[in-house]
């Protein structure tokens, strides 16, 4: 059988073991100075590797073996691939396991854990952004509230999270227009009260809240909102109440259609002067009912304060449920905050996923790819942990070229998630049928801990021109086409029965 022009890897370089190696850049510059003083260098060809190598003592036998395959090469004529044997697999994976099997992460080990609360995303020990592993599909605003109360405005398709955690809720419809311009006597219709707009800070940090200041008198000051409604429905009403001088706050829900209270009027439990209080109360409208009055406040002089007296009001929501989910800002008509659809990126492999609620945990099995939090009932995720069951099979494709920037400046594709590329790293790229590129990490990366990509990286020396689109690189043994100096090679005795073999090579990109 002939032997091969160019002899692979297997056939030539892995025949032997290496004992000392050298591979430098053989830059292709000429120099020249100017009568300023300057020197200046400029490329004259490609820069190439060059290697040198000795190999270990080996029975002489042996190395008239290699001597053989090294005299085959005809000097300078045909061609061997090699690699730098100092660092034949990158440091992060030492035996190439990481890569063929596309994990590091034994089965039974904890893969993620994302915690919502503090905001901090690990996935398999390296953290990652938010970004990485959370998404959000929301048409419209929302607010939620923080753990000290304040509510944050969220844009849209922008996950709520808080260090409560991550809000996931339905959608609903607050139907009661104005929900926070109480002064609007057309909507809000009521008794002659004084009636301020503005007049505070709201609970979302806003100038909006409005201020009610009841007048002299032993007569009765209401104010209600007629909401047109369905029968036999279940709804919550609910609206954020701050106490003035006034001794507390009365709520009422009043059947417009038959005349008659739903709710009666009651003390809103926990309204104070201090702080902003959400007041929540859920009925079920009667059999025949199709509009209600919904009151934030009812006075009643010298039971709920001396006259004059002050309350602030802000966000009155009707909404069908049987709870009050986060505020939803309403000017001429009803408006719905869409439902947060939330998916949580997950590592390759197969997961069970501990979900953290507020109201408690809940385990889901066997989950892979992307998950989606269920949103039928609001709730607050503080955080999800996962152990992994089953690894992920290692891409069929591998690692391969990514986006071309220019020639020193390239991305990456197909590498394990979360693969750990250290600075010097190798890898080879076949090219033009039967060219070899050999070429290094200027700087460290980290694939994509979901996708496996990697961002854009300096490499070293430049691609070659015809380099394009996104071949398959190789990062274990990659190797290059180098042709051996003639006369480079030759045994050097050890002792009687042993030699070590010395040689050079330059790379080449011939075919």
């Amino acid at each position: 059988m002939a032997l091969a022009t160019t002899l692979s890897v297997a056939d030539f370089y892995d025949q032997f073991r290496v004992q000392d190696v050298q591979f430098v850049q053989g830059f292709q510059q000429q120099r020249s100075a100017t009568g300023g003083g300057e020197t200046r260098y400029a490329d004259r060809a490609p820069s190439l590797w060059k290697a040198e190598i000795t190999t270990i003592p080996m029975l002489n036998a042996e190395a008239e073996g290699i001597m053989a395959l090294i005299n085959s090469r005809a000097g300078g004529l045909k061609t061997v691939l090699m690699y730098n044997s100092r660092l034949p697999y990158p440091a992060s994976d030492p035996t190439g396991s990481w890569l063929s099997s596309g994990s590091n992460l034994p089965v039974g080990a904890e893969s993620f854990d994302y915690d919502f609360v503090s905001d901090l995303y690990n996935i398999e020990g390296r953290s990652v952004a938010e970004a990485d592993v959370v998404s959000c599909n929301r048409a419209t605003i929302a607010l939620a509230s923080d753990v000290a109360g304040n509510l944050v405005s969220f844009g849209e398709n922008v996950p709520r999270i808080t260090n409560r955690g991550l809000l996931i809720e339905p959608a609903r419809t607050n139907l009661c227009i104005r929900s926070c311009d109480f002064d609007n006597a057309v909507v809000w219709v009521g008794s002659v009260i004084v009636r301020t707009p503005n007049a505070a800070l709201a609970p979302d940090g806003t100038m909006t809240a409005d201020l009610f200041a009841y007048p002299s008198g032993a007569a009765a000051y209401t104010t209600y909102q007629l909401v047109d409604v369905a029968e036999l429905t279940q709804y919550t009403w609910s609206y954020f109440v701050k106490l003035g001088t006034k001794l507390n706050n009365r709520y009422a829900i009043y059947n417009h259609t038959a005349s008659s209270f739903i709710v009666s009027e009651t003390i809103a439990a926990g309204a104070n002067a201090s702080t902003w209080t959400r007041v929540a109360v859920t009925f079920t409208t009667p059999a025949g009912c199709t509009q209600i009055r919904v009151y934030p406040d009812r006075h009643v002089a010298n039971v709920s304060g001396a006259d004059g007296n002050t309350i602030y009001l802000w966000g009155a929501q009707i909404e069908a449920g049987a709870v009050a989910t986060s505020p939803i800002v309403t000017a001429g008509a009803a408006v719905t905050r869409a439902a947060d659809v939330i998916t949580l990126a997950l590592p390759p492999g197969t997961h069970d996923l501990s979900l953290d609620y507020l109201s408690g945990p809940q385990a889901v099995a066997g989950r892979s790819g992307a998950y989606v939090v269920p949103n039928a009932a609001a709730s607050t995720l503080e955080g999800v942990t996962a152990v992994k069951t089953s690894p992920a099979p290692a891409s069929p494709a591998g690692p391969a070229l990514g986006t071309i920037t220019d020639r020193l400046h390239v991305a990456f594709t197909g590498f394990p998630a979360g693969y750990v590329i250290p600075l010097g790293t190798y890898f080879s790229i076949i090219f033009d049928t039967s060219r070899y590129y050999l070429g290094q990490f200027a700087e460290a990366r980290t694939a994509n801990p979901i996708t496996g990509t990697v961002a854009m990286t300096e490499i070293w020396p430049p691609l070659p021109a015809s380099i394009a689109g996104t071949p398959d690189i190789t990062i274990i043994k990659p190797p290059a086409k180098f042709r051996i100096e003639p006369g480079s090679a030759y045994p050097a005795k050890e002792g009687g029965l042993h030699s070590t073999i010395k040689f050079s090579a330059e790379q080449t990109y011939s075919r």
